[in-house]
């Protein structure tokens, strides 16, 4: 009993962390979205992908954002001149804050959205402009608004 007891603590002190992220994530170079727990499905709190301070090391991948499933605060996708798309956020479900997508040059389709069902505060896309369509954001079946400016 105690064995199993021990076993089971060792099993949530050493998998739990990697699973859940409990505080705001800042990303503001490729480095930081590589060095990125790829295991974590759960972020209680903010994302922010803002590539605006990494002209030697843009933003250009998120496939270690790929488990993601959930975040409880908002998604910021912001100034990222070299993201093409967000593929990497496939498995991303729910929001409970809001989505802003804004001032990404390169993106072309947010067609890595297409499992987002719920986004509990509102969806501002702006200034991107080279999105060409909304085509990932169609299994979406609540938010509060849409701002959507090209």
């Amino acid at each position: 009993m105690i064995r199993s007891i021990i076993l089971s603590v060792v099993f949530v002190s050493f998998f739990l962390p990697r699973m859940l992220f409990s505080q705001d994530v800042i990303l503001t170079s490729q480095a930081d979205v590589d060095a990125f727990d790829s295991a974590t499905t759960t972020i209680n709190g903010n994302l922010n992908i803002k590539g605006y301070q990494s002209f030697l090391d843009p933003i250009t991948n998120l496939s270690n954002l790929s488990n993601l499933t959930t975040i409880s605060g908002y998604l910021y996708i912001k100034s990222n001149n070299a993201l093409n798309n967000v593929d990497g956020l496939s498995n991303l479900a729910a929001i409970s804050g809001g989505l802003y997508i804004e001032y990404n040059a390169s993106l072309t389709n947010v067609d890595g959205l297409s499992n987002l069902t719920t986004i509990s505060g509102d969806l501002y896309i702006f200034n991107n402009d080279a999105l060409s369509n909304l085509d990932g954001l169609s299994n979406l079946t609540t938010f509060r608004w849409i701002i959507y400016y090209v």
